[in-house]
C-alpha cells in the first residue's frame, strides 16, 4: 500500500520543472544551520521574557532543562523570578 503512495507522489513530483533561480540560490546558501541546543538558546534570545510575577525585584533568568522523550529530546526554557 505505501508503496503504491510513493511512487504516486514520485509520479505527481516529475511532472514538476522548477527554474534554476541564482539569487534564490544564494540566499539559501546563506542560511545558518543550526543544531537542536543552537536553535533552541538562540530562541530564548529572541524571546521576550515574560512579564514578572510576584513581588521579587522583577528580575528574572532562565533556567535550561532538558528531558529524553521517546528517542528526543526536548528543552525546555523556563522564566524564574531572581528576586
Amino acid at each position: 500500500m505505501f508503496c503504491f503512495q510513493i511512487k504516486l507522489l514520485q509520479g505527481a513530483a516529475n511532472a514538476y520543472n522548477l527554474p534554476d533561480d541564482p539569487a534564490f540560490d544564494r540566499w539559501f546558501d546563506s542560511i545558518l544551520v543550526l543544531d537542536d541546543r543552537e536553535a533552541y538558546e538562540l530562541s530564548c534570545q529572541i524571546e521576550a521574557p515574560a512579564p514578572s510575577q510576584g513581588g521579587g525585584s522583577g528580575g528574572t533568568t532562565r533556567e535550561l532543562r532538558h528531558k529524553k522523550r521517546t528517542g528526543s529530546v526536548i528543552f525546555t526554557c523556563d522564566i524564574m523570578d531572581v528576586g
